[in-house]
């Protein structure tokens, strides 16, 4: 510890002072240049005192911070040179008498000491070496004695390298736009730059190891010789230090994105499809608010349709039960939650009005109907800035999360790009259609995420425990003293998308479906035309507005088996070589007639993977009415061809 020799003036960072008295930890003092009298605590001494040696302060965990390799040769080497100071070694039982300070002189024990580490190759070195580790020993201890290149990486010192380090610098930056190459192209490039800047003066380059090392230590966290797209991405980052985007209040920033699903779906008549998936994520809960997912480019109709799902809870939403179940059977690999289970979580899913939506630069995004949509609910919207995701970095790394957690275990994942996509993925027999995988993405939303510890939700005194985005919502709600009233279920309705629909006897007609209501028949003969609104993601009903402004829901009518929109999209193809084995079936069919019209009156209505089957009766998917003529449905060409 440093000491202060009171008998001699101190000097302070406002001149000399003569110590008079000291009592515990009070110094009284007079400046000997203004005669004043000054009593001052130790603590405050510590800090205005000048002419002091540093005080050496060691870290003792930085020996932890080593490799295996260095902390054996730097304890080995401790133990060593304790034995050349102490004249004890903690693996030698019996002190040795070389090494006895008693009878020996420090230069007897440091040149027995050489002759030792002689035979060991790792701790071999001479003797200024040996004398400066043993100063360093005797002032610092074993940290005084660590090797500084395995703290700070082993880079070359560059002091008489300048003119090299420039040119390499000035190579780095010209690969910012172009593609990515080697460490051997760089070398070659600061060569032809030195000559460029320096003709025949050019320094010559170091060795390629040491140029290696120099590319190593000015490449670092620039993806110099790495992807392209992270280089040019951290160009474009300012250079500045930045700070956490931090969020206490619930809403208070809500971002919204969009991108390619790593997911094939099957699309009716058709190759299958990547979707595109549209979400709200809140930062401070980092709960998942509203969704969609489209099959071609997103619009602005869509981003309306994700501000009226944030805004009103599953409870005000119409029901999606009947939907599910035709979703659930159309699809064998979808297996969705219960309606009890789902009504359970949704009960627990909270509430978050968002106040303020930061989007990018898109024209769906910045399309006149989101933003007046947006402001006409108080909400605030913030353009981020371009080619910067960083101002989305929450939304922007959730996809990543969602690829990780939920994409990867669904059939047709693709990976995240093609050198990781697998064969034969598009003609796949097991994949989901856009409606399933909508669904389970609903389900684990509610059931997973909203209900998994995020890394980013910790309690800010006891960092180790982390919360789910329901139990971060729920916290902070407790601590709000207001309350947001979320939109009832005319309003989320009043939201939806519309078109104008002429209402006959058997109700409305809408994207190929049939859909009618009791409730509409007052309105026959009344009401040539009305609004029809409906839900692009559940088509099981469509929403009428009655002239009052109420809502009339009406339910599909034609939803069975053999008229599912899913139809088409779960029959198989049907092999060339088959043809005479379904014509041999049609004509046994014919000869059937009656028999075939009792079966098809009595199955009516049954869903078509329930159909019993026996090899007497074939039950191919095929419209059969008892009325009809079956002549008329089969249809045969003069090859005989159906």
């Amino acid at each position: 510890m440093p000491t202060l020799d009171i008998s001699k003036p101190i000097e302070l960072d406002d001149g000399e002072y003569i110590v008079l008295e000291q009592r515990a930890s009070l110094i009284k003092m007079r400046s000997t240049a203004t005669g004043e009298y000054v009593t001052m605590h130790l603590a405050e001494l510590a800090q205005r005192v000048v002419g002091l040696m540093p005080m050496s302060v060691h870290d003792a965990r930085v020996i932890e911070s080593l490799s295996d390799t260095q902390q054996h040769k730097t304890l080995t080497l401790s133990d060593h040179l304790r034995e050349i100071v102490t004249g004890e070694h903690p693996n030698v039982k019996t002190p040795r008498p070389q090494y006895n300070p008693a009878t020996t002189t420090q230069e007897q024990r440091v040149q027995a000491k050489l002759v030792e580490l002689e035979a060991d190759e790792m701790l071999h070195m001479s003797r200024s070496t040996l004398m400066a580790k043993l100063s360093a020993f005797k002032k610092s201890g074993n940290t005084g004695i660590v090797d500084g290149r395995s703290l700070t990486g082993k880079y070359p010192h560059t002091t008489d390298r300048t003119k090299v380090i420039e040119a390499l610098c000035v190579v780095i930056a010209g690969q910012r736009g172009a593609s990515t190459g080697t460490a051997q192209r760089l070398i070659k490039l600061t060569r032809e730059e030195l000559i460029m800047q320096y003709a025949s003066d050019a320094p010559e380059l170091p060795s390629q190891r040491t140029m290696y090392r120099l590319i190593e230590l000015y490449t670092y966290n620039k993806h110099t010789t790495g992807s392209s797209k992270t280089r040019r991405s951290l160009a474009d980052r300012p250079d500045r230090p930045f700070s956490k985007n931090i969020q206490l209040l619930p809403g208070a920033e809500v971002q919204l994105d969009s991108t390619p699903l790593d997911l094939l779906v099957k699309v009716p008549d058709d190759r299958p499809q990547r979707p595109t998936l549209t979400i709200m994520v809140d930062v401070a809960t980092r709960s998942i608010l509203a969704y969609s997912f489209r099959l071609v480019a997103t619009k602005s109709v869509d981003h309306i349709g994700l501000i009226a799902q944030a805004l009103t809870p599953l409870q005000n939403q119409p029901d999606r039960s009947r939907f599910r179940a035709m979703v659930e059977q159309q699809n064998k690999k979808c297996k969705l939650l219960e309606n009890d289970e789902l009504t359970r979580l949704a009960n627990h899913r909270p509430f978050i009005y968002p106040r303020t939506l930061v989007i990018d630069n898109g024209k769906d995004f910045k399309a006149t109907p989101t933003i007046h949509t947006a402001e006409s609910f108080g909400m605030r919207v913030t353009f981020s800035p371009p080619r910067t995701p960083t101002t989305k970095s929450i939304v922007e790394r959730q996809f990543k999360s969602i690829r990780t957690m939920f994409t990867q275990h669904l059939p047709g994942y693709v990976g995240q790009s093609v050198e990781y996509r697998g064969d034969d993925i598009d003609k796949s027999t097991d994949l989901l259609d856009i409606y399933a995988v909508q669904e389970l993405f609903h389900d684990w939303v509610l059931n997973v995420w909203q209900n998994r510890p995020h890394s980013g939700l910790r309690d800010p005194l006891h960092p180790a425990t982390s919360f789910s985005p329901n139990q971060m919502a729920a916290a902070a709600a407790a601590a709000i003293g207001s309350i947001d009233i979320p939109l009832n279920r005319d309003s989320y309705m009043a939201l939806l998308p519309f078109k104008r629909r002429a209402l006959t006897s058997t109700g409305f007609r809408h994207d190929n479906h049939f859909y009618d209501a009791p409730e509409l028949h007052a309105f026959r003969g009344q009401e040539r035309f009305m609004n029809v609104h409906f839900d692009p993601y559940n088509p099981s009903a469509v929403w009428a507005q009655a002239p009052d402004g109420s809502f009339i829901e009406c339910a599909v009518k034609d939803w069975n088996a053999s008229k599912s929109p899913f139809f088409a999209s779960i029959q198989p193809d049907i092999d060339p070589t088959e043809a005479d084995a379904r014509r041999a079936q049609i004509d046994a069919r014919l000869e059937r007639r009656a028999e075939v019209a009792l079966v098809s009156a009595t199955l009516a209505g049954t869903p078509l993977h329930q159909l019993p089957t026996s090899p007497q009766l074939d039950l191919t998917p095929v419209d059969f009415d008892a009325d009809d003529d079956t002549d008329e449905l089969l249809e045969l060409d003069a090859e005989g061809n159906f």
